[in-house]
C-alpha cells in the first residue's frame, strides 16, 4: 500500500511534469511560428540563426524553403518543391499522414500547406475540407499565423463557388489576423483575393480598393513581384470601366516591374491584358503579337492554354477559321493535359463552333456534343448552354431543322433557368429562324417578340453593366430585322392589319435602345438629372428586382409551394410598380435624361401630326441579310416596301461614295458619277419615287453605311450634260435632313430654339497632340500625329469677323476643358468647330473631336463621344467643318451617329457634318455661303445649307481660277445637317 504522502508527491510530480510538457510543447509551437515569421518577412539570416534541426514539421519546411539540408522530412521536401513552384509535387509529398513528434501539432501544418496546393491545382472542394481542419487546430493551440494562412487559402478555395460570402468572411478574417501580425506580402495576397470577390460582384469600386490595398501592402513588402501583379489587376477595373489610356499606363508600369523582378508568369499576364486592350481598341495584329509573347513566357500548360484559348477566340471573330483550329486543338490538348475540366469544356464548343463555321460538321457537332457531356459532369452550365446553342445554330446550317429546334430549345431552356441571357436571345433567334425556314411564320414572330421581350428586361435588370449592354447592342438589331422581315411578309399577305405598323415599332425600339447600348458601354454617368436622389432610389429598386428575380427563378427551379412562387411574384410586380412610378417622376422633372434612359420610341401613326411639316416626306431604313426596308410616311399616307439585302446597297454605296469624295477619280466629267448615282437613287427611292417628287422636304432616318450617303447627291434624271453643274443632283431640287431616329426628331423639334442675338462659340486650329501625348483612346481613333488643317485659322477668323461678340477658342486654348466651361457659362446661338473629327467604325464610342492636349490637367485632347454626352452645349446648331469616315468591313453607321446624336443630346437643336474632309478653301467658301444667307438668319438652317450647295453646284459661288472645281460634289456634297433644320 502506497502512503498518503507518497501518493500526494507522485500525484504532483505528475502535475509538474503535466504542465511542464504543456509550457515545452507552447515554446515549441510558438518558436516554430516565430522562425517561419522571420522566413516570411525576408529575415533569412536570423531565421538560419535560430533554425534547429530535426524539430517541428514546420521547422523542416522553413529549413527546406531556405535551401539547407535536414533530416530527410516530407515537409522539407514538399517546401523545395513549392520554391520550384511545383504544386503536383508539393500535394504528393504531403497527400498521406506521417509519424510526426508532436502529433497534434505536426498534422496541423501539414494541413495547411496540403490545402494551399490543392488550391493551387484547382481542386477546391478538397482544399475547404482539408484548411478547416487546419484552421479547428490552429485556434485550439493558439497559432495565429496557420490560422490566418489557412483562412486566406480557404477563401481563395471558395471563390470559384461564386458565393460572395463564405470566401468574403473568410479573407476577412484572414486580413485581421494579418495585420496584427504585420506580414505585408499576406495581405496583399488577401486584398487581391477580396479584390476577385469583389469583382465577381460586379462591385468595381470595391474590387479598385482592395487592389491598391494590395498595390500598398506589397510596396511595404518590398515585392515587386506583387506589385506588378496589383498594378496589372487595377488595370483590368480601368478596362472594364472603359478607360484604356489609364488602363494601359498601369500595364506598362506592371510591365516594367514584372521585367525587373523576373516574374515570367506575371510578365506574361501584363502582356496578355496589354493584348486585350488593343483588341477593345480593334489592333488585332497588336492583341495578336503580345498574346503570342504572353504564350512564350507562360510558366504553366494552363495558362498557356487560357492564353490560346483567346487567341483562338481572336481568329474567330475575325473569320481566320483555320487559324481558330489550330489554336483551339493545342488549347484543348493543354487543357487535358492539366486536368481542368471546366475549360477543357470551353475549348471544346470553341473548336466545335470553329469546325461548324467550316462546314466540317460531322466532327464540328461530334466536339459540341461532347463540350455539353463535359459541361453537365463538371457542372459548368454557362459552357454547356453556349455548347448547345453552337450545335443547334450548326444543325440548323447543316439543314437538320427538326434536330436543330429541339437542341435550341433545349439551350433556350437552359439560358433561361441560369439566366445567361446571350445564349437565350441567340437561341430564341435561331428557333426563329428554324420556325421561318418550315413555314411557321406566326410561332417565329412570337419567338422573336419574346427574344426582343427578354432584351429589354435584361437591359432593365442589369442596371448599367457594359458588358451586358455590349452584347444587348449586337443581338437587338438582327432580332429586330427578322422580326421586320416577317412583319413585311404578313405587310404584303395583308395590306390592312398594322404589321407595317408593328415593324415601325420594332425598327424604332431597336434604334432608341442602340444608342443608349452606346452610353452604357462608354460608362457615361448621366448625372444631369435634376431629380434628387433619382440614381440612388432606382440602383436600389433595381438591386431589389434583380433579387427577386433571382428567388423566383431558384424558387420555380427547385418545385417551391405555389404559395411561395405567388408571394414573390408578387413582390417582383410591386417592386416593378416602384420603379414604374420612379420613370414617371424623372419624365416629368427631367425629360432629357429620361428620353434617353427610358426611350418611348414613335410610333408610325405618330407621324402624320405635327411632327413633320406639311411639305416633308419621311423616310426610315432598315438594312438586312436577306431584305432591307424603307417605310415612307407622310401625312395620312404611308408606305412599306422591301428593298435589296444589306449586301448589294452597301456595294452600290461604296462604288459611289469615292468619286462623290475624290474630285481626281473623275475631274470634272460627271460621266462616272452619274451612273452610280441613278442606281442607288432607283434603289432607295424608286419603290416611293411618286411621294418623293411631291414633297420638297426629305426627312431621312438612314441606317448602316447609308449615314454615309449624302443623299442630295443622287441623280433622279439621266443626264448627258457635259460638267457636274448640268447633272440634276437631288439637292437641287430637294431640302434634306437626317435623323437619327423619328423619337430623336420629336425630341429636337420640342426644343425652344436659342435667341438669334445669343453668342457664337468658335473653337478649332488646335495645336495637336504629338507622338505620346496622345492618350490610347486618341491612338485607337487615328488622333496621332495628324497634320494641321490647312485653312482652319483663316476659316476660324472670317467666321468670327461676320459674328458679334463671339468667344473664339484657337491654338493652344482650343482645349476640352475650355470648351466644357464655355458651354457651361452661357447658351450659343451657333457651335462652330473647325478641327478633325474622326468616325471610328470598329468601335464607334471613340469617335470624336480633336482639340488641343492640357498636359497640367491631364487632357489628351481628344474629345470622344462619352465626353461629347458630359458637356452642357445647349445652342441652335452645332457645325463639325472637318470629319473623316474609316469605313471598314463593317459598317453600322454608329461611328457617325454615335457623335452627332452625342451632341444632340448634348443641348444642340442640330449638328452639321461633313461626311468626308473637304478642302479648306471650298468649306470657308460653303460656310461663309451658308451663314450669310437670309434662311440662316431666319432659322431656316436646313434651306440655307441646300441654297449654299446649289450656289457651288452652279458656280454661282465659284473656286477662284485654276485652284479647282466646286460643281463636283467633293466640294459640297459632305455636308449633312442631322436634326431640327428650322
Amino acid at each position: 500500500m502506497i502512503h498518503r504522502g507518497a501518493k500526494l508527491k507522485i500525484l504532483l510530480a505528475a502535475l509538474i511534469l503535466t504542465l511542464w510538457a504543456g509550457t515545452a510543447l507552447a515554446d515549441e509551437v510558438s518558436r516554430a511560428e516565430h522562425l517561419w515569421y522571420l522566413v516570411e518577412t525576408g529575415q533569412l539570416a536570423e531565421a538560419r540563426a535560430s533554425a534547429p534541426h530535426g524539430g517541428t514539421a514546420l521547422d523542416s519546411w522553413c529549413l527546406g524553403l531556405l535551401g539547407d539540408e535536414p533530416a530527410d522530412h516530407p515537409m522539407s521536401r514538399a517546401a523545395r518543391a513549392h520554391a520550384a513552384g511545383d504544386f503536383a509535387a508539393v500535394a504528393t509529398e504531403l497527400a498521406a499522414p506521417y509519424p510526426s513528434p508532436i502529433p497534434d501539432v505536426d498534422p496541423m501544418w501539414r494541413e495547411a500547406r496540403y490545402g494551399e496546393a490543392l488550391v493551387a491545382l484547382r481542386r477546391n472542394a478538397e482544399a475547404d475540407s482539408v484548411l478547416t481542419l487546419a484552421i479547428a487546430k490552429a485556434r485550439e493551440f493558439d497559432q495565429p499565423m496557420t490560422e490566418a494562412f489557412a483562412l486566406m487559402h480557404r477563401g481563395r478555395a471558395r471563390i470559384p463557388t461564386r458565393e460572395a460570402e463564405p470566401p468574403r468572411q473568410d479573407l476577412l478574417a484572414a486580413v485581421a489576423i494579418i495585420e496584427r501580425l504585420d506580414l505585408p506580402g499576406w495581405e496583399g495576397r488577401c486584398a487581391i483575393a477580396l479584390s476577385v470577390v469583389s469583382r465577381l460582384q460586379m462591385d468595381l469600386d470595391d474590387a479598385l480598393h482592395w487592389r491598391e490595398r494590395a498595390l500598398d501592402a506589397y510596396t511595404r513588402a518590398g515585392d515587386p513581384a506583387g506589385q506588378a501583379r496589383s498594378r496589372h489587376y487595377i488595370a483590368t477595373i480601368h478596362i472594364m470601366r472603359g478607360d484604356l489610356t489609364r488602363a494601359m499606363v498601369g500595364l506598362q508600369e506592371a510591365l516594367a516591374v514584372a521585367r525587373e523582378s523576373g516574374d515570367q508568369a506575371i510578365l506574361g499576364g501584363v502582356l496578355g491584358e496589354m493584348a486585350s486592350v488593343n483588341y477593345l481598341l480593334g489592333d488585332f495584329d497588336g492583341a495578336l503579337a503580345q498574346y503570342e509573347e504572353a504564350i512564350r513566357l507562360a510558366d504553366h500548360p494552363w495558362r498557356r492554354g487560357m492564353m490560346l484559348v483567346n487567341v483562338g477566340s481572336l481568329h474567330e471573330y475575325r473569320g481566320e477559321y483555320e487559324a481558330a483550329r489550330e489554336v483551339q486543338t493545342e488549347a484543348l490538348a493543354l487543357m487535358r493535359q492539366v486536368g481542368d475540366h471546366r475549360t477543357e469544356a470551353a475549348a471544346l464548343q470553341s473548336l466545335g463552333e470553329v469546325l461548324c463555321e467550316l462546314k466540317e460538321f460531322e466532327a464540328g457537332l461530334a466536339y459540341l456534343d461532347t463540350a455539353v457531356t463535359v459541361a453537365r459532369e463538371y457542372n459548368v452550365p454557362m459552357t454547356e448552354a453556349y455548347a448547345l446553342k453552337c450545335r443547334g445554330h450548326g444543325l440548323l446550317v447543316r439543314g437538320d431543322l427538326d434536330e436543330a429546334a429541339a437542341v435550341l430549345a433545349e439551350a433556350a431552356a437552359l439560358g433561361r433557368r441560369i439566366g445567361y441571357f446571350e445564349v437565350l436571345e441567340w437561341s430564341l433567334l435561331k428557333q426563329a429562324e428554324v420556325a421561318r425556314r418550315q413555314g411557321r411564320t406566326d410561332e417565329a414572330l412570337s419567338l422573336l417578340e419574346e427574344a426582343l421581350a427578354s432584351v429589354a428586361d435584361v437591359r432593365r435588370r442589369s442596371a448599367g453593366s457594359g458588358a451586358v449592354a455590349t452584347g444587348l447592342a449586337s443581338q437587338a438589331v438582327p432580332i429586330g430585322i427578322m422580326a421586320v422581315d416577317l412583319l413585311h411578309q404578313l405587310h404584303t399577305a395583308d395590306p390592312s392589319a398594322g404589321h407595317d405598323r408593328r415593324a415601325f415599332a420594332v425598327v424604332q425600339e431597336v434604334k432608341a435602345r442602340v444608342f443608349l447600348d452606346q452610353l452604357v458601354e462608354a460608362e457615361f454617368d448621366l448625372r444631369h438629372s435634376a431629380v434628387p436622389g433619382y440614381r440612388e432610389q432606382e440602383a436600389d429598386l433595381t438591386e431589389r428586382l434583380a433579387m427577386a428575380e433571382a428567388r423566383l427563378d431558384s424558387l420555380v427551379g427547385a418545385r417551391a409551394p405555389a404559395a411561395a412562387v405567388t408571394a414573390t411574384r408578387a413582390a417582383r410586380t410591386g417592386l416593378e410598380d416602384e420603379l414604374q412610378l420612379l420613370e414617371t417622376r424623372l419624365r416629368r422633372e427631367d425629360p432629357r435624361y429620361a428620353a434617353v434612359l427610358y426611350p418611348e420610341p414613335l410610333g408610325l401613326d405618330d407621324l402624320g401630326g405635327d411632327l413633320l411639316r406639311p411639305d416633308e416626306l419621311f423616310l426610315e431604313y432598315a438594312l438586312g441579310d436577306s431584305a432591307s426596308f424603307l417605310w415612307a410616311a407622310r401625312g395620312d399616307v404611308t408606305r412599306f416596301v422591301a428593298l435589296p439585302p444589306r449586301r448589294e446597297i452597301e456595294a452600290q454605296v461604296r462604288a459611289l461614295l469615292p468619286l462623290l469624295a475624290d474630285y481626281n477619280l473623275t475631274g470634272g466629267d460627271p460621266a462616272w458619277l452619274v451612273p452610280p448615282a441613278r442606281r442607288l437613287h432607283e434603289t432607295l427611292l424608286g419603290p416611293v419615287a411618286d411621294l418623293v417628287a411631291d414633297a420638297p422636304g426629305l426627312v431621312v432616318s438612314p441606317d448602316g453605311v447609308l449615314h454615309y450617303l449624302p443623299f442630295g447627291a443622287l441623280v433622279a434624271a439621266d443626264s448627258a450634260g457635259p460638267t457636274c453643274a448640268d447633272v440634276p443632283w437631288l439637292a437641287l431640287s430637294h431640302v434634306v435632313t437626317v435623323t437619327p431616329s423619328a423619337s430623336v426628331l420629336a425630341t429636337v423639334r420640342a426644343r425652344p430654339p436659342v435667341a438669334a442675338t445669343s453668342p457664337w462659340l468658335l473653337a478649332g486650329d488646335p495645336r495637336l497632340a504629338a507622338g505620346g501625348e496622345a492618350g490610347v483612346v486618341a491612338r485607337a481613333a487615328g488622333a496621332e500625329d495628324l497634320a494641321p488643317l490647312p485653312h482652319a485659322a483663316r476659316e476660324l477668323a472670317a467666321v468670327a469677323a461676320a459674328t458679334v461678340g463671339a468667344t473664339v477658342l484657337s491654338g493652344a486654348d482650343a482645349t476640352p476643358t475650355r470648351l466644357a466651361a464655355a458651354g457651361r457659362a452661357v447658351d450659343h446661338d451657333q457651335v462652330h468647330l473647325a478641327t478633325h473629327g474622326l468616325y471610328n467604325e470598329n468601335r464607334p464610342r471613340w469617335s470624336g473631336l480633336v482639340l488641343s492636349p492640357d498636359p497640367v490637367a491631364g487632357d489628351d485632347g481628344f474629345l470622344a463621344v462619352d465626353e461629347v454626352l458630359g458637356l452642357r452645349l445647349v445652342c441652335n446648331q452645332v457645325t463639325l467643318a472637318a470629319c473623316a469616315s474609316g469605313l471598314g468591313e463593317e459598317v453600322s453607321g454608329e461611328g457617325l451617329v454615335g457623335l452627332t446624336r452625342s451632341f444632340l443630346f448634348a443641348g444642340a437643336r442640330s449638328v452639321v457634318a461633313a461626311l468626308w474632309d473637304v478642302p479648306g478653301a471650298a468649306t470657308s467658301a460653303l460656310m461663309g455661303e451658308y451663314y450669310g444667307r437670309d434662311e440662316f438668319r431666319a432659322g431656316r438652317r436646313a434651306e440655307a445649307l441646300a441654297a449654299a450647295q446649289r450656289a457651288l453646284i452652279t458656280g454661282a459661288v465659284a473656286a477662284p481660277d485654276g485652284t479647282g472645281d466646286w460643281t463636283h460634289p467633293s466640294a459640297w456634297a459632305a455636308f449633312t445637317i442631322s436634326g431640327e433644320g428650322r
